[in-house]
């Protein structure tokens, strides 16, 4: 999935930024991406899914899963390598994010901020 997802969002770049440019923010992106796919996965209930949303400077990241009991909560005081930093990973990498929540699901959503031009 990693490696489809980086290639979509490549391609939604312009060549001209340059290789590293082009690199760092499909990483930084596809980190967020994992992040947020492997909390629906490790947290929320299946059925889970991906929406990933090509816009003019920036990418729309919308993960869904059948649990909206439960609330995504960010580790506090967790002994370091303990893992459950995601949502820090997720804050820091995005322009925003969010959860929206519905009867029967909850939709967790982020901002990535494409890189400028040249």
């Amino acid at each position: 999935m990693r490696r489809q997802v980086g290639e979509f969002l490549r391609t939604s770049l312009p060549p001209a930024l340059g290789d590293g440019v082009v690199d760092d923010a499909v990483d930084s992106a596809v980190l967020v991406i994992d992040e947020m796919t492997s909390n629906a996965l490790r947290h929320g209930r299946p059925p889970s899914d991906l929406h990933i949303g090509d816009e003019p400077g920036r990418w729309t990241v919308v993960v869904t899963d059948a649990a909206p009991d439960l609330v995504p909560v960010p580790a506090v005081n967790r002994p370091a390598g303990a893992g459950g930093y995601g949502l820090y990973v997720i804050t820091d990498l995005t322009a925003s994010h969010g959860v929206h929540y519905e009867r029967d699901r909850k939709m967790v959503w982020a901002t990535v901020l494409k890189p400028d031009g040249p």
